[in-house]
């Protein structure tokens, strides 16, 4: 009854290991300011977050068919809850390696995405300032006579 369960968590883990590959070397594409590589590799991620989302959609159904068959009502069973009903000691030893895998993937990626979006982040912000350097050059005052009053330039017709 748990042998399927047990392939959709091993497809989860070999996926969140994919992404966690991914978000490494995504870290690495936008420290050397790589974008043509960057470009490949979300659209890459992109196609792992699909099968991410198709196989735990796939998951969440076999486990509702489990509760049903258990008479556990969907609510009030997780995973770990489910997995100390299994009577089969090897198959419970696997799903529990396989979720705290999986759990442990998802930690991982959680903390390198939030490195990945503070460096992303800190490239937008230097890009802003370097552009409002070079547009700030070219927005002082030409001719004699002009004023800027708040980031806008006036003609002074006196002058």
């Amino acid at each position: 009854m748990f042998d399927y369960l047990i392939e959709l968590l091993q497809s989860q883990s070999a996926l969140y290991s994919e992404l966690l590959e991914s978000a490494r070397q995504k870290k690495s594409y936008v420290i050397n300011n790589e974008i043509e590589a960057l470009r490949r590799l979300t659209a890459r991620e992109n196609g792992l977050i699909g099968k991410l989302r198709r196989t735990e959609r796939d998951r969440a159904a076999y486990v509702n068919e489990i509760e049903k068959r258990l008479g556990v009502p969907r609510e009030s069973l997780t995973l770990a809850e489910l997995i100390e009903r299994v009577k089969d000691a090897p198959a419970r030893k696997q799903l529990e390696e396989l979720r705290m895998s999986v759990r442990a993937d998802m930690d991982e990626l959680k903390i390198l995405n939030e490195q990945n979006k503070a460096l992303i982040n800190h490239n937008l912000e230097y890009i802003d300032f370097t552009m409002n350097l070079i547009l700030g050059s070219a927005a002082r005052p030409v001719y004699a006579g002009e004023q800027e009053i708040h980031g806008q330039v006036f003609f002074d017709a006196r002058g």
